[in-house]
């Protein structure tokens, strides 16, 4: 195949196993290896994120070695040179440890809600933006800016540049740059602005308030996405895997009241309008999902990707039986277990959830060395890619 049909067949994979009705060829086989993959390559973590050449030996490495069908991560997560200009960042890099971890922090009090819930941009650039960053200042050089300014666009033009190289060697994108990614104002309030600890205590004893700061948020993040989705053409993206992403990450801490106060109604308006476009989208969740089944199970088959992480894929499979599930492939099976055990591990999947609405991944980000065994995984993915359904 040239890199084009490579490219082509790959989404076909991803869109097929999607729609729940098409057969596909073979498994799609998605990679959930995040900061794993710089430590394989022989790199450290700072080696990495603060060089662009580094990183884009990363992952061509990285494919080259393994072959995925699609990547979750392409070198896109980490900006430090670009967070680095204003201050320091709220990420722990430790390359003797290769600890590479987020700090809880909290950038709102509990006082300023009503100072949120009024103008949410003016609130983060007044007060988010020179809390998080020590040098953003009113009275700061403004070269400091303009520096800032050229590492983000340096950033995204070597992100591009990388992801241009993978589309040559027949690595599609994963999401449609068209609609993109979505993140909740919940999940703003959970990991952005007052930390899991904050949140907690604030739905407990404000809930109105808190609900109030979501909706405004919502109207500065979920809501775009949401027109843009109403203005869009109907019908899938079919040079990508999927049309949009959500990151569903702040549900770890909810009750079911919580959720449906704070978590469920944005949602449930990006769900919607994907569905009445015929779209997909991939839900990134942590944590367990199970509890919330009953939330998606009037939507048609051929819409959701549902990737799991702390739930056994196969009770997921029964509770979301209109869903595509992704995932199955154990970071403690392939951290710990035999390259046999591995390959069982695909062939069990297969026979249990069926060839259709079903995509091979990690059930964790896989993050640190000891996270896999290289063998196990070049054993699975070599597997999966001679695999015929």
């Amino acid at each position: 195949m040239t890199a084009q049909e490579m490219k082509d067949y790959r989404v076909g994979l991803f869109r097929d196993a999607v729609s729940m009705t098409r057969k596909p060829d073979r498994l799609p086989h998605l990679s959930n290896f995040w900061t794993w993959q710089i430590l394989d390559m022989g790199y450290k973590f700072s080696e990495a994120t603060h060089d662009y050449d580094v990183m884009e030996k990363v992952m061509l490495g990285f494919h080259e070695r393994y072959g995925f069908d699609g990547y979750q991560e392409t070198g896109i997560r980490n900006p430090q040179r670009v967070t680095e200009t204003l201050g320091d960042s709220i990420y722990v890099i430790d390359d003797e440890k290769e600890l590479f971890c987020l700090q809880d922090h909290s950038y709102l009090e509990t006082s300023e809600y009503d100072e949120l819930i009024a103008n949410p941009t003016k609130f983060i650039w007044e007060k988010v933006l020179p809390r998080k960053f020590y040098r953003f200042r009113p009275d700061m050089d403004p070269q400091l800016m303009v520096q800032c300014v050229k590492e983000n666009q340096l950033f995204w033009t070597k992100a591009f540049e990388r992801n241009s190289k993978l589309e040559a060697m027949g690595v599609p994108g994963l999401i449609s740059p068209k609609n993109g990614f979505a993140s909740l104002g919940i999940e703003y309030l959970f990991s952005g602005l007052r930390g899991i600890k904050g949140i907690s205590v604030d739905m407990r004893r404000s809930p109105e308030k808190v609900r109030a700061a979501c909706d405004a948020l919502d109207s500065i993040s979920a809501e775009p996405v949401v027109q843009n989705l109403i203005r869009d053409v109907p019908g899938p993206d079919m040079g990508y895997c999927f049309d949009m992403l959500v990151a569903v990450l702040a549900h770890t801490i909810l009750n079911m009241k919580q959720w449906e106060m704070f978590y469920w109604p944005p949602l449930k308006r990006i769900i919607d309008e994907v569905v009445a476009k015929n779209k997909t989208i991939q839900l990134f969740v942590e944590g367990s999902f199970l509890r919330f089944a009953d939330y998606f199970k009037d939507y048609p088959k051929g819409h959701i990707g549902l990737q799991v992480e702390s739930d056994d894929i196969l009770e997921v499979r029964r509770a979301f039986p209109n869903c595509c599930v992704i995932g199955g492939m154990t970071s403690q099976l392939l951290g710990q277990g035999t390259r046999e055990q591995c390959v069982d591990r695909v062939k069990f999947l297969v026979d249990e959830l069926g060839p259709q609405g079903f995509i091979l991944g990690q059930d964790k980000m896989m993050s640190y060395r000891m996270d896999a065994n290289p063998a196990n995984v070049l054993a699975v993915c070599d597997y999966v890619r001679e695999m015929k359904l």
